[in-house]
């Protein structure tokens, strides 16, 4: 029966925890909507592909739920349960041609012969691969052979989409394309997707919001922009690619106008800087999120504020932009300008100015800077 507290979700999750021998995941609870893609991110080993074989019932949670279209999965057999798992290595069976592996897939369902063949034909012009369907696995590149897995995986049209790092092992090319025709596909359909990754940017690239994971537990799920913006710790930052993790002193908090954040004057080193804030910061001793693309320099002029002056230390070109080590009296800052034609030289004397960045939570000002 479906409740209020999940009536919008397609798939529902609540303090699911694994053990194998240890802990392995600890309280996780989310939802995923219809045609959302949730990526989960984290570092090897933090549980992300235990995750998706408990959904799947590979794995056994010890406690907690799994309700996907109302109905609670738990403690179904893998077997029966609406969903698709597809791997990072195509598994596809090496005696059987492309149109007879996607066939493979609806042998345990009800659907009718003539069905069988209008979902084989419709999935595999989509996927882009009708011109393989005679081909056996040995005679397709890594990524036919992974466009065909998925098109096994999505012609059962899950209601939950599992996915362990599908396109790890495929050229960037051709990985843009399979991305494409999987959110299409999604979109469709309306799969809950779960879509693991290690990669932030592919995270990003694909998927509607990210959950964080990390020791088998759950950091934070949200926007990518909110993540990136407003990380709820230090961890958070780092994993989602923000390096400059600054210490500071928050001296006054005022209430922003029609918003839910704060505004903090913070002083770093001998400088002062108005930085968001989120609700139940204080004044004391805090740690400050800085994009490297939340920072400005210019040449450095005589008359510029002392503690605002840095060198630069190395200097990169990386395609869209610079990026820049700056040595400044508050550490050394990662620093990100788009500007590429008239690039600062190493041993540059610059000024900085922080354009924006974000106080962490009150939590984490206390843990020690990774």
């Amino acid at each position: 029966m479906t409740t209020s507290t999940h009536m919008h979700s397609r798939l529902h999750v609540r303090g699911l925890d694994v053990h194998r021998g240890s802990r392995i995941l600890s309280d996780i609870s989310f939802d995923v909507a219809p045609a959302e893609i949730v990526a989960v991110v984290g570092p090897s080993g933090c549980g992300k592909t235990t995750l998706l074989h408990t959904l799947a019932g590979i794995e056994t949670a010890r406690s907690g739920s799994i309700v996907v279209d109302g109905s609670d999965i738990t403690t179904l057999p893998a077997g029966k349960r609406p969903t698709g798992l597809l791997f990072q290595t195509p598994s596809l069976f090496n005696h059987m041609n492309v149109h007879e592996n996607i066939a493979f897939a609806l042998d345990s369902t009800d659907v009718p012969p003539a069905q069988r063949e209008s979902l084989i034909d419709s999935i595999m012009v989509r996927m882009g691969i009708v011109g393989l369907a005679s081909r056996y696995p040995y005679q397709l590149s890594g990524g036919q052979a992974q466009r065909v897995a998925l098109a096994r995986t999505l012609v059962r049209r899950p209601s939950v989409l599992l996915l362990d790092e599908p396109l790890a092992h495929v050229g960037a090319s051709v990985a843009s394309t399979i991305r494409a025709s999987l959110i299409r596909e999604v979109r469709r359909l309306g799969s809950a997707v779960l879509y693991v990754t290690h990669d932030v940017t592919e995270a990003c690239l694909v998927a509607d919001r990210i959950m964080l994971l990390d020791s088998g537990r759950c950091l934070q799920i949200d926007t990518t922009r909110m993540l990136y913006a407003q990380p709820s710790s230090i961890e958070v930052a780092h994993l989602m690619g923000i390096p400059n993790i600054v210490s500071g002193t928050v001296e006054t908090v005022d209430e922003v106008p029609a918003s839910s954040l704060l505004l903090a004057t913070v002083r770093c080193g001998t400088v002062t800087y108005s930085i968001p804030a989120p609700h139940g910061t204080k004044p004391g001793d805090v740690q400050i999120s800085i994009p490297p693309e939340n920072i400005h320099l210019t040449p450095s002029a005589p008359y510029s504020v002392i503690g605002r002056h840095g060198q630069i230390i190395s200097a990169s070109f990386v395609r869209s932009h610079m990026s820049y080590d700056v040595e400044t009296e508050i550490g050394t800052l990662v620093v990100h300008t788009p500007d590429t034609s008239t690039p600062f030289e190493v041993g540059a004397l610059v000024e900085f100015d922080v354009t924006s960045g974000w106080v962490l939570p009150s939590s984490a000002a206390d843990n020690e800077v990774a």
